[in-house]
C-alpha cells in the first residue's frame, strides 16, 4: 500500500500502513492469549463432559481465531510486496481471510443458537440453513472472482469488467443476508428471554440456551459495528477521490476499531460464553447433587420414606447436566 509523494492520500497511507504493523503484534498476543483461555476452558469442560457438538464449537472457535489472524498477517504481507504478483496475491488472501471470518460467526451464530431457534421458531429452521448455505456460496463466488482479477483473465477487458461490476453486487447482497440473518437471530434470542422472564421454571431447565442468548445480543451488536465500520471506511478511504472527506485521525479510528479491536473483542466474548456455559453446568451440578447426598444419609438412619424422592433427584440431576 503506497502512495507518491505529492498525492493528498500520502499521509493517510503512511498512517494506515504504520497502523497494519501495530494492529498485527497486538492481534498476535491476544490470539495466543485467546487460545490459552479457549485450552483452559475446554480442558476444564472436558473434565465434566465430552460431546461431538461441543467439539464442533471448539474447532470453530479456533477457525475463528487463526483466520483473524490470517487475516492481519496478510494485510502486513500486502504493504510488505515488492512486486505486483507478490501484493495482488496478499489483498485476494486477505480478502478471502476477510469473507471466511464473516461465514465462520454466521455459521458459529447458527450453531450455537440452534435451540434456541428450534424452541421459539422451529418453522424457521429450514430457512435459516438455506440462508447458510446461500452466504457461503455468494463468499466462496467472491473468492472466485477475486482470484480471475489477478489472473491473466484480467488482460481481457471484457471479463475484467464484468467481474468489476459482479463484485460489488455480490458485496452488497451478501451485507444484506448478513443483516437479515443477524436480526432475525436477535428477535428470537430477545423472544426467548422473555419468555424465561416469564416462566422460572425455563429458566432453570434451559440455563445454557439462556447464557447463549444474553451473550448472542452483545454479539450482535459487536458484529454490526464491525460491518458498519468496514462500510464507513470504504467510503471514507477512497484514494479514487481528489481530496480526503474525512480527516487521518477518524480513519484511523475507523480503521483499528473495524480491523483490529473489534474482531478481537468478539472473540473474547464467545470464549466468555463457553466459560459461563462451564461454570454454570458446574454450579448446576453441584448444587443438584447436594440435596440427594443429604436425602442418602437420611436414609441410612431408617427413613426409608425419602428413598423415592432422593432417586428422583438424581433423575432430574441427569437431566439438567444433558442440557
Amino acid at each position: 500500500m503506497s502512495a507518491p509523494v505529492d498525492n493528498p492520500w500520502t499521509d493517510y497511507f503512511l498512517a494506515l500502513n504504520s497502523a497494519a504493523f501495530s494492529g498485527l503484534w497486538v492481534a498476535s498476543v491476544c490470539s495466543g492469549l485467546q487460545l490459552l483461555l479457549l485450552g483452559i476452558v475446554v480442558f476444564r469442560e472436558r473434565n465434566a463432559t465430552s460431546t461431538r457438538k461441543s467439539i464442533a464449537l471448539d474447532l470453530l472457535l479456533v477457525s475463528l481465531i487463526l483466520s483473524n489472524i490470517a487475516n492481519n498477517v496478510l494485510v502486513v504481507a500486502e504493504i510488505q510486496a515488492n512486486d505486483y504478483i507478490t501484493y495482488a496475491v496478499c489483498v485476494v488472501l486477505s480478502n478471502v481471510t476477510a469473507d471466511l471470518f464473516q461465514f465462520l460467526i454466521m455459521y458459529w451464530t447458527w450453531y450455537r443458537g440452534f435451540l434456541i431457534v428450534e424452541i421459539v421458531y422451529p418453522a424457521s429452521i429450514m430457512y435459516l440453513r438455506a440462508v447458510v448455505i446461500l452466504f457461503g456460496l455468494l463468499q466462496a463466488t467472491f473468492a472466485v472472482l477475486s482470484v480471475l482479477s489477478i489472473s491473466p483473465f484480467r488482460y481481457n477487458l471484457q471479463i475484467y469488467a464484468t467481474i468489476l461490476e459482479l463484485v460489488p453486487i455480490i458485496a452488497a447482497i451478501a451485507d444484506v443476508i448478513v443483516a437479515v440473518f443477524d436480526l432475525f437471530i436477535l428477535g428470537i434470542f430477545v423472544a426467548f428471554l422473555r419468555k424465561q422472564k416469564a416462566d422460572k421454571e425455563v429458566e432453570t431447565t434451559k440455563l445454557r440456551m439462556y447464557i447463549i442468548a444474553r451473550f448472542g445480543i452483545v454479539s450482535f451488536v459487536v458484529f454490526q459495528l464491525i460491518l458498519l465500520l468496514g462500510v464507513a471506511f470504504s467510503y471514507l478511504f477512497d484514494p479514487a477521490m481528489p481530496e480526503p472527506i474525512a480527516s487521518v485521525t477518524i480513519c484511523l479510528i475507523i480503521n483499528d476499531l473495524g480491523q483490529y479491536y473489534l474482531p478481537l473483542l468478539y472473540i473474547f466474548i464467545q470464549i466468555g460464553m463457553k466459560w459461563a456455559i462451564v461454570r454454570a453446568r458446574e454450579k448446576h451440578s453441584t448444587g443438584a447433587l447436594a440435596p440427594t447426598q443429604v436425602q442418602e444419609k437420611e436414609d441410612r438412619t431408617g427413613e426409608s420414606g425419602q428413598m423415592q424422592q432422593s432417586l428422583t433427584k438424581v433423575v432430574n440431576t441427569v437431566t439438567l447436566k444433558r442440557i
